[in-house]
Parts: C-alpha cells; structure tokens; sequence
C-alpha cells in the first residue's frame, strides 16, 4: 500500500496540535493550582508543552513504523473512502454543495450530510457502481451514529454488507458496533469476516484487525470503540 506523503504530514499534523493544545492547558492548570511538579522558577507550561511534544512524536511513530501501522494503514482506507464519497458530491452537485459538505463533518450530526447521501443513492448511476453505491450506506450508518439513531445505523451497514459481502470497512465497522452492544460472539464474526476481505492489501490491517478479535476474545469487549472505531462515534 502507498500512502500519500500529505497523509503522513496531515496525521503528523494533526496529532502535534492536539498535544500542543493539550500540554498548554495542563501547563496552565498546573502553575494555577500550584499542582507543577518542576521547581516553582521554571515555566512549567513550556515544560508542559515540550513533554507533550515527545509524546505526540512517539504516537506518529508508532503509526508510520511501529506497532500501530496497521492502525495508521486503516485510516487511510477509511480516508479513500471518504473522499470518493465527497468527490462525487462534487461530481453531482457541484462546488458550493459539496463545500456545504465538507463543512457538515464538523457538524455534532451530519444533518446536510445525510441528506446529500441519501440524494446521492437516488441516481441511477450509482447503482451501477457497487463499490460507491454500499460505502454510501457505510457513510449513512456513521452519520446515524452521530445523530443517536443506533438501530438505523446498523439496518445501513447491514444494506451495505448485503450489496458487498466482502467488504472491508462494512464489516469492520458491524464489529465495531456489536462490540458496543456487548455482543461478543457477534463482534468476533464480523471482525474475523473484515480480516479475511479480498480488500485488504497488507499484513499490517490484517494484524490490526486480528489484535481486535484476540482482545475482544480475550478481554471482552470494550467501554470504547477500538482506534480507529472511536472515530465512528456509536456511543
């Protein structure tokens, strides 16, 4: 799998200004309650920062290189899929809508979003077009998610399994919301039909998705999604 060098940078990016965000209030909250650990002469919000800085390097690392590749692979499968959605918003719409659209995934639900996919679904054309036509249904069930409608979300993931048996993120993301049901035995199969897609191309997704089944099998399911389900928003 070749990943782009803007996806490593957008990632890289993104986790720096969490943790610099992060070390800045902590710094902040600290010097204010007088809960520093460093000598009361040294700032401690620039120590703060610095030592949330190394930790934000050592996340990117883990996802370009370490144990968490597989993770990081995921993501950007997640992110194809993504765009080939939004890019067809484009294609239909034109730019203002699917501007309105990329402003819409910042959106506590997803209202316009939904809408769109749903007016998307309805041209012929895409019918045509398996691969888009099911990761719509995937879109939609996210976005049902965000919005609370759990039983909704599962009834599109479920379309979008029936339109593509084998499909990747489908059945990853059906995994995912069983384990939130507290339905392991279910959790698992799904899981383990996401680990045997004709999709994946690495051994790093593979591992990633099988270190799921191992936990949930082993651990039970989580409180949590696992990374990157916490991105789904479920619960």
């Amino acid at each position: 799998m070749k990943i782009p060098f803007s996806f490593y940078f957008k990632h890289w990016l993104s986790t720096l200004l969490l943790a610099l965000t992060t070390g800045a209030l902590v710094g902040i909250f600290s010097f204010q309650t007088g809960f520093g650990i460093v000598y009361k002469y040294v700032n401690n919000i620039t120590i703060s920062i610095g030592l949330f800085f190394l930790y934000s390097q050592l996340i990117s690392y883990r996802h370009f290189w370490g144990s968490q590749r597989g993770n990081f692979e995921f993501m950007f499968v997640e992110n194809t899929f993504e765009k080939e959605i939004a890019n067809s918003i484009l294609r239909y719409f034109g730019y203002i809508t699917y501007l309105r659209y990329k402003i819409d995934n910042y959106h506590s639900a997803g209202y316009f979003q939904f809408s769109m996919c749903d007016k998307l679904i309805q041209k012929s054309e895409i019918h045509s077009n398996l691969e888009l036509y099911h990761l719509i249904f995937v879109k939609m069930a996210h976005l049902s998610y965000k919005d609370g409608n759990y039983s909704k979300g599962l009834n599109f993931l479920q379309k979008a399994i029936e339109l593509k048996e084998d499909s990747l993120i489908a059945n990853f993301r059906f995994g995912v919301a069983q384990e939130k049901e507290n339905e392991v035995e279910k959790a698992v199969r799904f899981y383990k039909k996401a680990s045997t897609s004709q999709e994946i191309t690495t051994k790093g997704i593979q591992n990633f998705i099988m270190d799921q089944i191992d936990r949930v099998q082993s651990k039970g399911p989580m409180i949590k999604p696992p990374m990157p389900g916490t991105r789904f928003n479920i619960r």
